[in-house]
């Protein structure tokens, strides 16, 4: 804290050192007044400190808004924060350090927010019990979540424990004394041998550009987003294989490529392999598409390649 003698004002200053050794500076002007020093006859200075407490005050002020602006940035989490809160801040930390997709936090942050005005979402971290989860999913249950929402919630929060007991936010983890919710098995929704043949049939007599990409994934499984990703050099039409390298993702209304979800195919499927006309159709569309939306050859099909 200093005197700006020209404006004749108090002007304050915080300084500190990062992580890296590295040193920074702010400073702030006041509208507190100042007034110069007084020289003695003697020669001595005789500070002229008025004002000095009230800058004082302003510059604590400053202080503690600049460090709980900080706690928040650096999702600084304890013991006592609320679950919710601690939930969260997990989830930030995965997305932003790059371990899971923008996409996949925002599904996160939706189980998350089954938390909200729950005790369990109020209770500090390390204040949780075993009853309070079993409660809490019991909970879901009667207000008519199904049993994989409430299994993915219970997922989520199990493994934010597991980090806070990694970092000693958590003597133990009480979820490992709570059974985790049974999924509902799900029958194989897949077309049999005659659906396959009848809408490989169909899709030859459709003019939709859209059709070449019910043909891939008819031959292939490809995922929406692997077909939209799709470039001329992924395909390989001499062996009839195709390379999944990206996939097209969305979230916060944008698009972008990304890397496919674990277990993409890397190849045809036997339909694919026994129907080498299935690629020649295939092929002849896409080149129909880009000459007709004129593309640059860089994606298979401006068409139906992009969103």
């Amino acid at each position: 804290m200093y005197k700006n003698q020209r404006l004749g004002k108090w002007r304050l200053a915080i300084s500190w050192q990062d992580d890296d050794g590295r040193q920074h500076k702010m400073t702030r002007s006041t509208q507190v007044s100042c007034y110069e020093d007084k020289v003695g006859r003697n020669g001595k200075v005789r500070r002229d400190n008025r004002g000095r407490d009230a800058a004082e005050q302003l510059l604590r002020k400053w202080r503690d808004e600049e460090v709980r602006k900080d706690e928040e940035l650096s999702g600084t989490v304890s013991c006592e924060t609320p679950v919710y809160r601690y939930v969260l801040d997990y989830i930030d930390l995965k997305e932003s350090t790059g371990n899971i997709f923008a996409s996949t936090a925002d599904g996160y942050r939706w189980y998350a927010k089954h938390l909200l005005g729950t005790e369990l979402g109020k209770t500090p971290v390390g204040h949780v019990t075993a009853r309070q989860i079993q409660e809490f999913e019991r909970d879901m249950v009667q207000d008519g979540y199904g049993g994989n929402t409430v299994s993915h919630t219970h997922v989520l929060l199990k493994t934010a424990f597991i980090r806070a007991r990694k970092l000693g936010d958590i003597p133990s983890n009480p979820f490992d004394l709570v059974d985790a919710p049974k999924r509902p098995t799900k029958p194989i929704n897949s077309l049999d041998a005659q659906s396959v043949r009848q809408l490989n049939q169909t899709l030859g007599s459709v003019a939709d550009p859209f059709s070449t990409a019910v043909l891939l994934a008819l031959m292939t499984g490809m995922r929406q987003g692997e077909i939209c990703a799709l470039r001329w050099q992924d395909v390989d039409r001499v062996s009839r294989k195709i390379r999944v390298s990206h996939a097209l993702t969305r979230a916060n209304g944008t698009f972008a490529l990304s890397t496919p979800k674990p277990g993409a195919p890397l190849g045809p499927s036997p339909t694919a392999t026994s129907s080498p006309a299935c690629w020649r159709r295939g092929h002849a569309r896409c080149t129909a598409s880009a000459r007709r939306w004129g593309s640059t050859g860089t994606r298979a099909s401006s068409s139906w390649g992009t969103p």
